[in-house]
């Protein structure tokens, strides 16, 4: 074997070799990119717990006396005054 040819069999040896790993990483970040979706429908895909115990409740409807009295409540909370007219 000549020092060329030998040259050109290493030169070859590490192309092939730098083709492998780059399909390796490919391949590594194929099974991260699925690992990470299984763990997200792991995670997120049971059924998630309401924000608020009210919602979807139905509303109850208030007459205009029921809502000034929560109203004025609220006011009198923030520390605002009512006027009455």
């Amino acid at each position: 074997m000549t020092p060329a040819s030998f040259n050109a069999y290493v030169s070859g040896y590490l192309e092939a070799e730098q083709q492998k790993k780059k399909v390796d990483l490919e391949i590594q970040d194929k099974m991260v990119y699925n690992l990470a979706c299984l763990v997200r429908i792991a995670i997120h895909g049971k059924k998630m717990p309401k924000y608020h115990p009210n919602i979807g409740q139905k509303k109850k409807h208030m007459t205009d006396e029921e809502m000034f009295k929560e109203v004025s409540a609220l006011t009198i909370a923030m520390g605002g005054e009512i006027k009455e007219t």
